[in-house]
């Protein structure tokens, strides 16, 4: 069987369109796997910034209670019995007055953060602002319980 030169002329564009499809998938692909590779370090160094940050805003004893606990306990600057359990994982603030679970709160950053600047970001806007704080927040119930004993955090004054 033998084509003609336009029928070939035909067949070797094809081919060569196939081979340049071809060509871009690879490099595409090439392309996502290094940009992959990049957001993982900068992830990385992202959260290892705000750990160091973090570990820079707490106290000694916050520090340990975070360690070992898993979560932060800020006294109100407003409310004298009242408590912000803070977690390190994600999940809602709990509010204690008197000991006693009254709510929780979720209060969320507009686009993404390392969790360790999450919890600077509560910590800080209940220290400086509470009342805009509860503002933001949207308040649900409490839970049924919550972990560990509660304990009032050393009051900071300045």
């Amino acid at each position: 069987m033998t084509l003609d030169p336009t029928s070939n002329f035909i067949l070797f564009l094809l081919l060569g369109v196939c081979i340049l499809l071809l060509g871009l998938n690879v490099w595409l692909a090439i392309r996502t796997f290094s940009r992959s590779l990049d957001t993982e370090t900068d992830t990385r160094a992202a959260n290892n910034r705000a750990k160091e940050l973090l570990c820079e805003l707490l106290d000694e004893n916050e520090l340990r209670q975070l360690k070992e606990s898993r979560y932060l306990d800020v006294a109100s600057p407003s409310y004298a019995q009242r408590i912000y359990r803070i977690p390190l994982e994600e999940g809602m603030v709990s509010v204690y007055e008197g000991g006693a679970p009254v709510l929780r709160l979720c209060v969320q950053p507009i686009s993404a953060l390392p969790r360790h600047d999450v919890i600077a970001m509560h910590k800080l806007m209940i220290e400086g602002n509470e009342r805009e704080y509860l503002a933001l927040a949207n308040a649900f119930p409490p839970a049924a319980s919550g972990p560990g004993p509660l304990t009032a955090p050393r009051a900071t004054h300045d």
